[in-house]
């Protein structure tokens, strides 16, 4: 069961809760902050040399965390960090 001090906004649902059902950890998870088809912005950095270009996210994920993208134009798949929402860092 959560907590009910749980902040209920930063959390959606992974299956049905009925009116009046417990709310149970297992029942939810976090809201990403980017989804799977989300529009990046990747930064491509190398040594004293950085780019900007745009992306498709391949997989949800949180700040922080390591997220694959797709690469607009040559369909690329790069790994990086998500800086900021909507922002990829890749370091290569």
């Amino acid at each position: 069961i959560l907590a009910a001090d749980m902040d209920l906004a930063t959390l959606e649902a992974r299956q049905s809760v009925l009116e009046g059902q417990f709310l149970i950890t297992t029942a939810v998870h976090k809201i990403p902050d980017i989804r799977r088809g989300d529009a990046v912005r990747v930064l491509l950095i190398s040594g004293e040399l950085s780019l900007t270009t745009q992306g498709t996210a391949e997989e949800a994920a949180y700040l922080d965390g390591s997220v694959r993208v797709m690469h607009a134009k040559s369909k690329r798949e790069l790994v990086g960090k998500l800086i900021s929402r909507g922002v990829v860092e890749v370091r290569l």
